[in-house]
This record gives structure tokens, C-alpha cells and sequence, in this order.
């Protein structure tokens, strides 16, 4: 079996489109425990909390490690999580489908061009949200802090770029297949 860089991206998509789902599964499954834990007052293992600095804060664990994901109570940083890892266990679907382009015998296909357009137009979304995470935070601190946000806006600006060259060479591949298809 000959292994290629487009095998190999492609599994390394498929692999992290399965980690988010797993992540995504046990972000709602703590939540739905706390939340049981909360209405009944019966405690379980599986749910600390703690006060860190002057907030109670709720770690879920992961059983069998010392892995836990940790959010203040009373907060939106929950519902948070689970659109962030939701929409992320989708982009990396799609970026799966994307590319599985490469893998194919014909790369110049309508179905190969609209898979190249969706995992385009989802790369937009992100860079919209990480700004407004940047401009919200800016407001709040009225300070200007070099965050995370700054490195996702240009990881998804970089392949945001990358795809629409590659999403245009698809266009005039497909074009001059056409053409050549029209011509024999």
C-alpha cells in the first residue's frame, strides 16, 4: 500500500473530526451529569467543584485520567464549548470531504468544486467570530492582548486562501475539460 500526503491529510482530517465528536460527546454528557447533579443534589465522581479565585467553578473529569475541562458556574462558558466544538466537528467533516478531493481518479468534478466552495464558505465563519471574540475583548479590557484569537484568525485566513486558489484552478480545470470534452 502506497502512502501519500493526500492520504495522509485526509486521515488526519477524518482522525480529527472523530476526536471533536468524542470531545463534543463528553463536553454534553458532563454538562447533562452536572446539570442531574444540580436538580437531584445526589454527587457523583465524575464532577469537582472548586473555588479558584473567588468563583466556583466545575471540572469535569475524565474518568480513568487526570484530564478534566473546567468552567465557571453561572457562566455561558458551557454553552459556549459545545457550539465551538459542534461547529468545529463539523468544519473537520467537511474539511474530510475536502480532502478526499485529492484521493479520486478525477479532480475536476462539480460534486470535487462544491466540496471545495462549502469547506471555503466555512472557513469565513470562524474568522468572523474570532474577530468578534477580538473586538468584544477589546471593548471589555480596553486593552489590546496578542491571544489565541489572533493565531486562529490567520490559521483560517491562510487555508481560507489556499482553498479559493485551489477552488479557482478546479474551475478552470473543470472549464477546460468541458472544452476538450466538446471538441472530441
Amino acid at each position: 500500500m502506497k502512502i501519500t500526503l493526500s492520504g495522509l491529510v485526509y486521515w488526519l482530517a477524518k482522525i480529527c473530526f472523530i476526536l471533536s465528536i468524542l470531545i463534543l460527546i463528553y463536553i454534553i454528557s458532563g454538562l447533562l451529569i452536572y446539570m442531574y447533579e444540580e436538580i437531584s443534589n445526589i454527587k457523583t465522581n465524575l464532577i469537582d467543584r472548586i473555588h479558584h479565585e473567588g468563583k466556583e467553578m466545575v471540572h469535569l473529569k475524565l474518568p480513568f485520567t487526570k484530564f478534566a475541562v473546567g468552567f465557571p458556574t453561572k457562566s455561558l462558558s458551557p454553552i459556549f464549548m459545545v457550539l465551538v466544538f459542534g461547529f468545529y466537528s463539523f468544519y473537520f467533516f467537511l474539511m474530510q470531504k475536502f480532502f478526499a478531493i485529492f484521493n479520486t481518479n478525477t479532480s475536476f468534478t462539480e460534486e470535487n468544486l462544491n466540496a471545495s466552495k462549502k469547506f471555503l464558505q466555512i472557513n469565513i465563519v470562524p474568522i468572523v467570530f474570532w474577530m468578534a471574540m477580538i473586538i468584544y475583548s477589546i471593548f471589555n479590557t480596553h486593552e489590546i492582548h496578542f491571544s489565541e484569537n489572533f493565531i486562529f484568525i490567520l490559521i483560517h485566513i491562510f487555508i481560507t486562501l489556499l482553498i479559493y486558489l485551489y477552488q479557482d484552478i478546479l474551475k478552470k480545470g473543470l472549464l477546460l475539460k468541458e472544452e476538450n470534452d466538446l471538441t472530441i
